[in-house]
């Protein structure tokens, strides 16, 4: 009888850590590879009951992946995406975010995010914090 080779994510994931609830029951969960370079970031929000990706943590380059489509993403009110304010504000792994949409790539420091953004949180809809960054900013970080 034949053995049947692993799946890649069993071969890429050698941990999965979950962060004490917030204070709304929000938590998030990482995984990561063997050697703790690539870690994918969820977010699993109470008032939903599924993991949403966030971003992909590449340690080696201290930048936090997100990738986003405009019709989906883009807050119209105030031409800007949203990032997870809890994982800006407090990041230690990574100093910029590299920003992927149908546009092109934008890689953003985090301070600018920090600086310039506006922190807005809709928790009606059951949505963390987010701080925004307009497109006027980003795309100054077009690469």
């Amino acid at each position: 009888m034949m053995k049947s080779k692993p799946s890649a994510h069993r071969l890429i994931a050698h941990s999965i850590i979950k962060t004490q609830p917030d204070e709304r029951g929000n938590y998030f969960s990482v995984e990561s590879d063997q050697l703790m370079l690539i870690r994918s970031i969820f977010l699993n929000l109470k008032a939903e009951n599924k993991s949403r990706q966030i971003g992909v943590l590449y340690t080696k380059d201290r930048r936090l992946e997100v990738n986003r489509n405009r019709s989906r993403h883009l807050f119209r009110k105030n031409n800007s995406y949203g990032f997870n304010e809890h994982i800006i504000r407090t990041a230690i792994l990574f100093d910029s975010v590299l920003l992927k949409d149908e546009f092109g790539v934008f890689d953003i420091p985090r301070s600018v995010i920090l600086e310039n953004g506006t922190y807005l949180e809709f928790m009606e809809q059951g949505f963390e914090k987010q701080i925004f960054l307009s497109l006027e900013i980003i795309e100054r970080y077009k690469i």
